[in-house]
């Protein structure tokens, strides 16, 4: 047989075993699958395990599941091999945290990604990062920095990023340095800055557009409207690609911001479609851009209801829904629909429209229904369910309306922010009923979700509140107690000062009493309305631990710097009252006196009057004056019996 027949010939075993060739085309097919079967595993690599990983982690990216994209990018970090690859998994990575709002997060992995790499390059001789990879870092860094609030680093990182041969790297960090600049308020740097990228630049380029762009940011946040029109008109046509969205957004930022609702939704309502952006594929699409985008179009619907353009916004977000990319962005939209809806309906109940109201409560409760339908594993779950409550409370149906909120607060896989709305409504809900047990238990499950310190303090103060008017005093000052140690810079921290000391002044806490209004007093200024009040129930505390000359002291002090105070003639008689206990009887029998001529035809008078009548017969035996005053204390029955009804 010859070469040419044999190898027309299908192999068999009895070609394999006598062949040669074939012997070593086995042989060559086995190795190859044994490296590919038996080294990679070995190596802890799974290639195709990998490349599903970046699909998904896109994916989860676009469609804004910032868990699972960290999840996705973690795990190519952690297992390729590969140097840029695990560089892009890190950027990526760090992105979904960032857009997540975990900033910290997001800084430790960046952190993280040149020792991955030193590690992963180190076998092989490899120095670590290249110069525009750490430039990338650089520019991440400079985002996290600004949004935590530290400008002037922010804009030290960017500045260095400006370097970068990437052109389009290098332009977005010009902007970005001068988004720095704007935001504190440096408005002639930010302009002469992107005037400066202007003049340098060739028409066209990136760098020129971001100057362009840039110039419009700043004039419209000095509200420079017609010089934004003039600018915009002459150069939009150098908006091209992404930098058209960008363009596009910062119009409609301006005519929003400029009150010009009618009109952004006349320029938006069709022509948004033709963006370019909007029609790529979410690999190449400019996430950034299009969410901030999307975002505005949300608040251009948004003031559109709150402008009672009820049907405006509707046929906005009719047309808006069907075309969105993303599943969350249509979500999000329903929502705001079905908001929309309840807010048009209790307009028009409230202006008398009761068969109007009814269509749009029905086209509300439509909305949600459907969102329960088509999303019942969305993130905005608990949002539906808090407005179907809201919904039903308006219609009256108080039994739907407190099972949608429990709803709200059971969904566990949603963010806390909207399970801690439904239990505070939960919570007014039961106090309007005046239903307080419930109450305090609901912001008690409130200030137990893991939201911020604001707002957990914010349950606490309430419940505080509540266990207050329950008689609870005890539990009531713990409450207070634990708002300032576990968030110390609580905005409301004299209320909360002069609650716990009023709460533990009720219990009989009075060393906890005295320390708290001594803090009120202390911080608090001299025209602070409840000034008076503190000095008098820190006096008071001092008077009840029988610290008699301290309690004397404040009384005083309150008389003095406070004589037109509600709490002065108070003041004066629990003064009168310490200096008994303390053995000053003249003293007392002075406070008295003063009231008595000072304070006439009040209830005051009737308590001094009271109270000296009781001194005059138990501590001077003088009978004579006391009958003087008895007679005077009951001149005027009907005050009598209004001061010390037990009389009548």
């Amino acid at each position: 047989m010859t070469w040419i027949e044999m190898r027309n010939v299908v192999p068999t075993s009895r070609h394999i075993g006598k062949n040669p060739v074939w012997q070593c085309r086995r042989l060559g097919a086995f190795l190859v699958l044994a490296l590919w079967m038996g080294i990679y595993p070995l190596l802890g690599v799974d290639r195709l395990q990998i490349e599903g990983f970046k699909v998904k982690a896109q994916s989860a990216l676009a469609e804004r599941r910032y868990t699972d994209a960290v999840r996705y990018f973690g795990e190519i970090f952690r297992q390729s091999t590969i140097a840029e690859e695990v560089f892009q998994a890190g950027l990526g990575w760090c992105e979904a945290l960032y857009r997540d709002g975990k900033y910290d997060d997001a800084q430790a992995i960046l952190a993280l990604i040149p020792q991955r790499i030193k590690k992963l390059l180190a076998p092989r001789g490899g120095g670590g990062l290249k110069r525009e990879q750490s430039l990338q870092l650089q520019y991440w860094r400079g985002l996290l920095l600004l949004e935590k609030g530290d400008v002037s680093g922010a804009e030290k990182a960017f500045h260095a990023v400006t370097k970068s041969v990437d052109a389009d790297l290098a332009a977005k960090a010009y902007y970005q340095m001068g988004i720095c600049r704007i935001r504190q308020h440096r408005y002639d740097e930010a302009e002469v800055l992107f005037r400066d990228i202007r003049t340098s630049n060739r028409v066209g380029s990136p760098l020129y557009v971001i100057g362009c762009l840039g110039t419009l940011k700043v004039l419209i946040e000095r509200k420079r409207w017609n010089d934004f029109d003039r600018f915009y008109a002459q150069w939009r046509v150098h908006f091209q690609k992404e930098w058209y969205v960008q363009a596009k957004f910062l119009y409609l930022n301006r005519l929003l911001k400029a009150g010009l609702v009618r009109k952004a939704y006349e320029e938006y309502a069709e022509t948004f479609l033709d963006i370019p952006q909007m029609q790529l594929p979410p690999a190449q699409r400019n996430h950034l851009y299009h969410e901030e985008f999307f975002q505005l179009l949300r608040t251009l619907g948004q003031q559109l209801v709150a402008g009672h353009e009820f049907k405006l916004a509707r046929q906005f977000y009719v047309k808006l829904q069907p075309r969105l990319v993303y599943d969350s962005q249509q979500q999000a939209i329903l929502l705001d629909m079905g908001i929309g809806a309840y807010r048009a309906a209790i307009y028009l109940k409230n202006h008398n429209q009761e068969a109007k109201a009814g269509f749009w409560y029905q086209l509300a409760l439509d909305d949600f229904e459907r969102f329960l339908k088509n999303y019942n594993k969305s993130p905005l779950l608990a949002r539906v369910y808090y407005h179907m409550g809201m919904l039903y409370l308006t219609r009256r149906d108080e039994k739907h309306a407190v099972d949608a909120w429990s709803k709200a607060y059971g969904t566990v896989d949603a963010p806390a922010e909207d399970r801690y709305t439904a239990a505070v409504q939960l919570a007014q809900y039961y106090v309007s009923r005046n239903d307080a047990q419930k109450a305090v238990e609901w912001y008690m499950s409130a200030g137990g979700l893991n939201v911020s310190p604001a707002l957990r303090a914010r349950a606490w103060f309430q419940r505080g509140e509540l266990l207050f008017k329950l008689g609870r005093y005890t539990e009531a000052s713990k409450v207070f107690a634990q708002i300032l140690q576990f968030y110390p810079e609580y905005p409301n921290k004299l209320d909360v000062y002069f609650n716990q000391g009023a709460a533990a002044l009720r219990g009989g806490d009075y060393a906890t009493a005295i320390h708290c209004f001594q803090n009120f007093i202390t911080q608090a200024p001299e025209n602070h309305p409840r000034r008076p009040e503190a000095i008098y129930r820190c006096a008071l505390a001092l008077s009840q631990a029988e610290h008699w000359d301290d309690a004397q002291n404040l009384f005083n002090k309150l008389i003095q710097h406070y004589p037109d105070s509600e709490f002065a003639p108070e003041a004066m008689i629990a003064a009168a009252m310490n200096a008994r206990s303390a053995g000053f009887h003249r003293a007392a029998l002075q406070f008295l006196t003063i009231v008595i001529e000072r304070y006439r035809q009040t209830p005051f008078y009737y308590r001094a009057l009271y109270e000296r009548i009781f001194y005059l017969l138990n501590i001077r035996n003088d009978v004579k004056k006391a009958l003087a005053d008895f007679n005077l204390f009951f001149a005027d029955k009907k005050k009598v019996y209004e001061t010390y009804p037990h009389y009548s």
